[in-house]
């Protein structure tokens, strides 16, 4: 009986045995095997590792993966280039971390956060033709990061509200993020017993739950504070916060600390340390301090909030806060200048610091904000007389068709849409219509008003509320219950013909809907 001998066939990916039958054969081919094996390790660390993706259901021709700067991957910062996919709907990029870390996958306002090691093949494929999207992941940590996918990321102010709605009090609330807390991390743990996952994913994986809920449990009892700060008629309104919050409230940073350079590389470190700062260092303690402090106001509460983070931490944590902070308030294009001050200040502290170039471009748009700003164009028509209630606005523009933009000077996605304006302008002057800009601010933005509708180069008609003015709006278009902008409505000789139109990035299906609606000439 012939006995079975093994031989290694190689491809480029993987190797396997096949039965020979012959053992001289076997005892020949023993030297060149283990040269063959050693071969394919050389071979296999050679070459460089790619993180490969699959995305299909989405109307996007392009992915990008964003990496890591020193360590610390904030998705903003957009650390990375796009590419187009293929005809197979996947795209291959270069794996060039040198250690572990997460990177985020996007596609247009999708994105998924993967965790990926030094030289280690790694592929998503995410399918988002369904409402609810299926991933499948490939590399040593697939089951984590199919873990991480699943989990509940619901905002944590909202998920907070939704602790505090449940039970109100504070043994309640801690129960409940303690519950779901441990349930999460006793998942990681399993997986790391069955050795499904890598120590570095599993420290990843569990310091982010912990901080997660961490910002969660801070922003609840928060919420009890905050009702102190309602107008006296809010139904919710509290004179003084609950015994037991106050006493909670410092609690909950010696349960998470909040100097924890481990923490940075988590998502939710920045909501749970700025919260820390801005809520309970600045608003809270100093509105209980028995020294009289300077008052904080538009012009000097980034002065005020920056000495709290320099005040409050330190190191390495300090330098990425201080970062995030002035890239998150730049990044809402209200261009104050005392950002730009704080940028100068943020350079000399640290010199050589990874975050400046994220910052730069921000503080640029800054510095030409305060130069453009001062330029009066002719084709600007800003009405300051008293708008009562919407009827009022209809009736100054019965005899026209109108675009209406509803905006404000602080909200980021409303001027995100004024890239799109020489297209919607252009559509608009051919079909003999108009546009008004109608601002939501309030009379205290007045001058910060004018200077945007200069700086954003906004020719056409200009309202800005009053109270009277607002409130009829909220109260027509919103059911009295707040209101959310953007938002755009077409008018025609006084009436409205749309109160929800689209936006001027959607360009073309716009564009058909005004002619739809006006008949287009």
């Amino acid at each position: 009986m012939l006995e079975r001998q093994y031989i290694i066939v190689v491809t480029s990916h993987f190797f396997y045995l096949k039965v020979m039958k012959s053992r001289s054969s076997f005892l020949l081919a023993a030297p060149f095997l283990f040269f063959v094996l050693l071969l394919i390790f050389v071979f296999s660390f050679a070459q460089a590792q790619n993180i490969r993706v699959t995305v299909i259901g989405t109307p996007d021709s392009v992915v990008s993966v964003y990496y890591p700067t020193g360590g610390i991957n904030y998705y903003w910062w957009k650390n990375g280039s796009p590419k187009a996919l293929n005809k197979d709907y996947s795209a291959s990029f270069t794996n060039t971390l040198t250690k572990s870390a997460n990177v985020y996958v996007s596609t247009g306002k999708r994105y998924e956060n993967v965790f990926v090691e030094p030289g280690e093949e790694v592929t998503l494929k995410a399918d988002y033709s369904n409402k609810k999207k299926l991933l499948v992941f490939e590399g040593r940590n697939a089951a984590g990061n199919l873990l991480l996918s699943s989990l509940d990321r619901t905002f944590y102010q909202q998920k907070a509200r939704a602790y505090f709605k449940k039970d109100s009090t504070v043994a309640g609330i801690w129960k409940g993020v303690r519950q779901d807390m441990d349930k999460e991390t006793l998942q990681f743990d399993s997986l790391m017993k069955l050795k499904q996952i890598t120590p570095a994913f599993y420290k990843y994986a569990v310091t982010g739950v912990k901080y997660y809920y961490a910002s969660v449990y801070g922003a609840a009892i928060y919420n009890d504070y905050y009702r102190t700060r309602y107008n006296p008629k809010h139904p919710e309104y509290k004179a003084v916060m609950h015994p037991d919050y106050v006493k909670a409230w410092p609690e909950v940073y010696k349960l998470f600390s909040v100097n924890n350079p481990d923490a940075l590389v988590t998502e939710d470190f920045y909501a749970f340390a700025s919260d820390y700062v801005l809520w309970y260092k600045v608003a809270y303690a100093r509105g209980t301090s028995v020294v009289k402090l300077e008052e904080m106001t538009p012009q000097n509460r980034h002065q005020i909030n920056y000495a709290a983070f320099e005040a409050n931490f330190t190191g390495p944590v300090l330098e990425y806060l201080l970062a995030h902070y002035i890239f998150d308030e730049a990044m809402q294009k209200d261009f104050n200048p005392e950002l730009l001050k704080l940028f100068v200040k943020f350079t000399h502290r640290f010199p050589q610091s990874k975050y400046t170039v994220f910052l730069t471009p921000l503080t640029d748009e800054i510095m030409a904000y305060q130069t453009k700003s001062l330029q009066p164009s002719a084709d600007q028509v800003i009405l300051d007389e008293a708008f009562l209630d919407f009827d009022d606005v209809l009736a100054a523009f019965k005899d026209k068709t109108v675009y209406v933009d509803l905006w404000a000077t602080w909200c980021g996605p409303c001027k995100a849409e004024f890239e799109f304006n020489p297209g919607l302008k252009a559509h608009l002057k051919a079909r003999d219509m108009e546009i008004l800009y109608l601002s939501m601010d309030k009379d205290a933005v007045d001058k910060q008003w004018r200077e945007m509708i200069r700086y954003y180069g906004l020719g056409g008609n200009h309202i800005r509320t009053n109270d009277k003015l607002r409130q009829d709006i909220i109260n027509r278009f919103y059911d009295g219950k707040g209101y959310s902008i953007p938002r755009y409505m077409l008018i025609k000789n006084g009436k409205i013909l749309n109160d929800a139109a689209l936006q001027p990035s959607d360009k073309d299906k716009l564009y058909q809907q005004i002619d739809r609606l006006i008949g287009a000439r």
